[in-house]
């Protein structure tokens, strides 16, 4: 039986459409035509049109290498690394020998948190070239950020000798030779350096101010004398010089040259006061310090740099017992900041939401189902130095430091950055606290090394009888996770009437961030302290962790019998270092108590409270139950 009208219509229909797809697709002509337009548009940066048309090409020719690595450049551009990764693969599979592939698909990984992965594709090419300048250059960054500084010095001396002089590579060329202490190496770099005075003492300047979060402020103030000596008249250089002499109490020196500068050019910058203010207040200058305050904070103005003057000047009215007087400078500044914040768009509530879902992952999970993987035997664990802010860590931690098997980091929050974004690091949905139970042993071995990495610790290097301590006061917070990637690790906790505590975040000027800024309101200081105090109680309880616990004011007032019990818990020998404070010592401190470590160990901190007893009541009764939990006279 022949085919019906309807069903010949069908087929033709059918035919007719193939017909016009195939007339529709490129020709071998159209592909190099449409390459070349593809090209001339992602060179002008019309990136979206260009990556049609080269999606277009691999619609017909899903291997066309050409698309597929311009296709990856363009997605590694835009911050698709994902995507980069995928079609940089598959160019891959297609042309293996070129440097420039693995590297690119090295960077998307590790944009990807996929570190060690990433760093193979850049060996990789180095090993088809081993003077491509990009990889050299990266490869001697990531060194550099993970502490590894021999290494950093091998690729970045590599990549200077193909590009010499180029200013990212010397400034981190530089970064490395002076915190591997290699000077002699530093100062020949500098002297062969061609550039103008200027450049050279831009250079000079952006790299006293890298040495800071290392605590290097040694180095800092090295850079920096060179930068003033090029550039005399800057003031950004004067200043960031003064506050490196200020960190490393070189009090006078740093009195005379801003008051040399002062009198020299006349009318500074508020960012000029607020370390003009703070040196005068250390050096006793109180009467000066006040006056010059005010000068300043007459004029209108509502930067960090003014909340940060107002801070010094409450300090210094702190100082001469004028407590109403410092309150309420206390008060102004943390409006700015709160102010500040807002604008910025930094969340109020983020970090309180943070601390709720874990009380209520705690409390709705059994201590069992996060029972540590099989792989955890035999690691190296730190010990997590915590404790509520402004708690004392400070000076705990200056003294440990000191110890010769004790190693000390700068307060960075490595573990909660990790913890955060947890689940981009093993490439998979998960979010901390509520899939830390999903972890495979290799997912959290990955983690572990992340962890180790970006503390800039290599973990085989630690020998018996030897810690490292973490120290970072709210790491408590994320206890769950540290115990998960380290289930040995021994917690050392610091504690200080809850009074004081709060009372000195509310004093104290810290950058803006979302932990810190619960601390601008005393009455939402007092919150994140019941909050996050709260959930280390419940911890302590649920997860059963090996921590000790000491008093901030029992340190004070028995120093040897508090650090003796301290070493015992930790595990090392009894050594007299840690008690050993010499105030010509240059100590490495990075946190706002850098000041109090250098003085003899006093009590002048204990019931600072009772000064300001008038502005913290009523609130301060919400504190009882932890006064009362913690011996504390009510």
């Amino acid at each position: 039986m022949g085919k019906t009208c309807p069903e010949k219509r069908q087929q033709k229909e059918k035919i007719r459409k193939k017909t016009a797809a195939k007339s529709k697709q490129p020709s071998f002509i159209d592909i190099a035509q449409s390459l070349n337009k593809g090209t001339k548009l992602h060179q002008r940066g019309e990136l979206a049109t260009a990556r049609k048309i080269y999606q277009r090409i691999l619609a017909y020719d899903s291997s066309n290498y050409d698309a597929l690595q311009l296709l990856g450049a363009i997605e590694l551009a835009q911050g698709n690394n994902d995507k980069a990764v995928e079609y940089i693969s598959r160019a891959l599979t297609i042309r293996s020998d070129l440097p420039a592939l693995h590297y690119n698909k090295g960077v998307a990984l590790i944009n990807m948190g996929q570190i060690s992965e990433g760093l193979e594709c850049l060996h990789r090419a180095l090993e088809l070239d081993p003077d491509f300048l990009l990889a050299n250059y990266t490869m001697g960054q990531h060194s550099l950020a993970a502490g590894m500084l021999e290494d950093a010095i091998l690729y970045l001396q590599k990549a200077n000798r193909i590009r010499p002089h180029h200013p990212q590579t010397l400034l981190m060329l530089l970064n490395a030779l002076l915190q591997d202490d290699k000077l002699e190496h530093a100062e020949s770099l500098m002297r062969s350096i061609v550039l103008d005075d200027s450049e050279k003492a831009q250079l000079f300047y952006q790299i006293g101010l890298d040495m800071r979060p290392a605590a290097r402020w040694d180095l800092s103030l090295l850079m920096l004398q060179k930068a003033f000596e090029l550039a005399q008249e800057n003031e950004l250089i004067v200043i960031a010089l003064a506050e490196s002499m200020e960190r490393l109490n070189h009090l006078q020196d740093a009195f005379d040259l801003v008051h040399q500068y002062s009198n020299k050019q006349g009318p500074c910058g508020i960012s000029f006061a607020v370390i003009q203010v703070r040196i005068l207040r250390r050096l006793g200058h109180l009467d000066n310090a006040t006056d010059e305050a005010d000068k300043y904070l007459s004029q209108e103005g509502s930067t960090e740099h003014t909340a940060e003057l107002h801070k010094e000047a409450g300090m210094t009215f702190d100082r001469q017992g004028k407590y109403s007087a410092a309150w309420k400078h206390f008060t102004t500044s943390n409006e700015i900041m709160k102010s500040l914040a807002q604008e910025q768009g930094i969340s109020y509530s983020a970090m309180p939401e943070v601390i709720q879902r874990s009380h209520d992952w705690c409390r709705n999970t059994h201590p069992s189902a996060e029972a540590p993987v099989n792989d955890s035997e035999n690691i190296a664990s730190p010990l997590f130095f915590c404790g509520f802010p402004r708690s004392g860590t400070t000076l705990m931690g200056s003294m440990l430091s000191r110890h010769p098997k004790i190693t000390v980091t700068d307060e960075v929050p490595t573990l909660n950055r990790i913890a955060d974004t947890m689940g981009e690091l093993i490439g998979r949905k998960a979010s901390y606290p509520e899939d830390l139970h999903t972890l495979s042993a290799y997912e959290t071995a990955h983690l572990r090394k992340l962890y180790w990495s970006k503390l800039g610790v290599d973990p085989g290097k630690i020998k018996d009888g030897e810690m490292v301590v973490d120290k970072m006061p709210l790491n408590f917070l994320y206890l769950p996770f540290a115990l998960r990637l380290f289930p040995q690790a021994k917690i050392l906790f610091a504690l200080r009437d809850p009074r004081d505590a709060c009372l000195s975040c509310y004093m104290q000027y810290f950058p803006l961030n979302p932990s810190m800024v619960q601390f601008h309101e005393i009455q939402t200081t007092i919150e994140m302290y019941k909050l996050s105090m709260g959930l280390w109680e419940e911890y302590k309880v649920r997860l059963n962790p090996d921590y000790h616990e000491y008093h901030y004011e029992n340190l004070v007032s028995d120093t040897h019998a508090e650090l003796t019990k301290i070493l015992h818990f930790i595990g090392v020998d009894w050594d007299d270092a840690p008690l050993k404070q010499d105030a010509d010592t240059e100590q490495t401190v990075s946190t706002p108590s850098y000041e109090s470590i250098i003085n003899p160990i006093n009590n002048s901190a204990i019931s600072r409270w009772c000064r300001y007893k008038e502005h913290l009541h009523p609130v301060i009764n919400e504190l009882q139950s932890f006064i009362k939990r913690y011996n504390y006279d009510i």
